[in-house]
């Protein structure tokens, strides 16, 4: 009989874990400012070469022509907006009139949201350097020294006070005060957010270990945020002679869904149409809102859900505010991509928080393949879309480097250089006039108010220029009896009809009543901004 040989078990062998090297943990140690300073540095080109366009100098002229914080509240009464970003802007204006500081003061806001990303955020680092360069962070909310940066830079600071809440509660409470009174869109997030928290600690599960908000907590949290979100609700409510022209929906309309649902594309696919010189608030993917395939945006909702299934709170946030911002969408007609960009920064703090949210298997077999599935292609579908962000962003950035983002800067100069600002100027449209008045600090008379003044006040004093006769008549009025010419500023061409056959001809010269006569001076083409153009003329008396 063979001899059996006893074996002795084997001791499992402990894996080596091998440290990481010290070149690889300084990197880590100065990414976060490596990468910032490349970014802050790409920014200051960025701004240095970006002309503003109207809606950059609508704000700053709000808050600049403000002389205490009860009239900066006077002068937002219709701009749609609370006071938030108005209120910097104001603190600002106090110190100087030039509105660079305003522009460099948003891009440090914009760098402070990258530092905060690079160095807190629980991505890996490819993520955070797409995330970087995106078309939002990088040009829309960076470059365009608007209010929706300092909104992204807030959603950034929840997200890192998040993955401690039960310890932050409060901080995140002020953190989404600050969001309510941002803008609309951070009125929608705000509540997203805080509905999450107060859900999580409401209906807690019973198997989780982390430690339980106590209730006195809970209900302060809810009375700053709330408090909040009501203040900014009541700031941004329409007065009752409010005269913007928003276009309420008051029954289906195909053509308005459509618009709606192509924000997922806007949002996630964020090329803009680079075939069009005029590529701004504009997709590759979809050059035509009224052509848009509906079908394609529910694949790319149906496809987050899938990647949300398995986490369930993550779930019920990108469900509930994604849906949230469509009804109001559809509902204002608001599409533009600074509106649009909000589904993108939903789904970032939705990769965000899935990191330190609790995961949970179904029960139901076909259920818990498909959350598995989406646990796959969460991270892989994640980096495919902040790489389309990517094209986007640094093609923008490089258009608006190219050509004039606005060509108002141009007008202005053609009016100091030629010495047509000692003289009155006349204005309409006023809207798209309006940015002459920060360029040539010099208030313009709009013909649709019947006044001089810098910023638009949307209220129903405000009317629309029905005739050529009005505008030459109010023309009149600003000249007097004691000048002999006004400057005429109009974001439209003036044509000459002829009575016998009614054919148009632009307007070069002429006389437009018995003793006065317009001459065109210069047409100015628009920039990237395709609805700023420029045509100067000249109003003189005739002796």
């Amino acid at each position: 009989m063979a001899k059996q040989v006893k074996q002795k078990a084997k001791t499992p062998i402990a894996p080596v874990v091998v440290p990481p090297s010290e070149t690889v943990l300084m990197w880590k140690k100065y990414f976060p400012y490596i990468i910032t300073g490349v970014f802050f540095i790409l920014s200051l080109i960025g701004i240095l070469n970006h002309e503003m366009w109207r809606d950059e100098y609508q704000a700053w002229m709000v808050a600049r022509d403000a002389h205490s914080i009860p009239e900066l509240f006077q002068n937002l009464k219709y701009e749609g907006n609370p006071v938030l970003w108005h209120a910097f802007l104001f603190a600002i204006s106090a110190f100087t009139d030039n509105p660079l500081y305003m522009q460099i003061f948003h891009i440090l806001i914009s760098a402070s949201t990258i530092f905060l990303i690079s160095r807190y955020a629980p991505f890996p680092l490819l993520q955070k350097i797409l995330l970087t360069f995106g078309y939002y962070t990088f040009f829309e909310y960076n470059i365009i020294a608007r209010c929706y940066g300092l909104g992204l830079l807030l959603i950034v600071i929840f997200c890192i006070l998040y993955k401690e809440r039960q310890k932050n509660i409060l901080l995140i409470g002020g953190v989404l005060f600050l969001l309510g009174n941002n803008t609309i869109f951070g009125v929608i997030l705000a509540v997203s957010f805080a509905g999450i928290i107060l859900y999580e600690s409401l209906f807690k599960d019973k198997k989780s270990k982390a430690p339980q908000i106590p209730f006195s907590k809970l209900a302060l949290f809810s009375l700053i945020t709330f408090s909040g979100v009501l203040l900014g609700y009541l700031q941004i409510k329409p007065e009752p002679d409010n005269s913007f022209p928003t276009l309420y929906v008051t029954h289906f309309d195909i053509v308005r869904l459509k618009y709606t649902l192509s924000r997922f594309i806007h949002a996630y696919i964020a090329i803009p149409n680079f075939r069009n010189f005029h590529f701004w608030n504009t997709n590759f993917f979809v050059p035509d809102e009224r052509k848009f395939l509906v079908g394609v945006t529910p694949v790319l909702f149906l496809l987050w859900l899938i990647a949300f299934l398995r986490n369930r709170l993550v779930f019920l946030l990108y469900t509930t505010g994604t849906l949230i911002l469509l009804v109001f969408y559809y509902y204002t007609g608001f599409i533009w991509s600074r509106y649009s960009g909000h589904l993108f920064l939903l789904l970032i703090a939705c990769c965000w928080m899935s990191y330190f949210t609790k995961e949970k298997a179904f029960q139901n077999g076909l259920m818990d393949k498909l959350s598995l599935f989406g646990s796959k292609i969460r991270t892989p579908f994640f980096v495919f879309i902040l790489s389309i962000h990517v094209i986007g962003g640094v093609a923008a950035y490089a258009m608006d480097l190219e050509y004039p983002f606005s060509t108002s800067q141009k007008a202005a100069d053609y009016i100091r250089q030629n010495k047509l600002d000692e003289f009155n100027i006349v204005g309409s449209q006023d809207y798209a006039i309006s940015p002459l008045a920060s360029e040539l600090d010099k208030k313009i008379y709009y013909v649709e108010r019947k006044e001089a003044g810098s910023f638009i006040i949307y209220d129903q004093k405000r009317t629309f220029v029905s005739n050529f006769g009005e505008l030459i008549n109010f023309a009149g009025q600003v000249m007097g009896k004691d000048k002999n010419r006004v400057i005429l500023a109009k974001s439209n061409e003036i044509t000459k009809t002829y009575n016998d056959n009614g054919q148009q001809e632009p307007w070069i010269d002429g006389m437009v009543t018995d003793s006065m006569s317009m001459t065109l001076l210069t047409k100015i083409e628009p920039g990237i901004v395709e609805d700023e153009t420029y045509f100067i003329y000249a109003v003189d008396r005739v002796k």
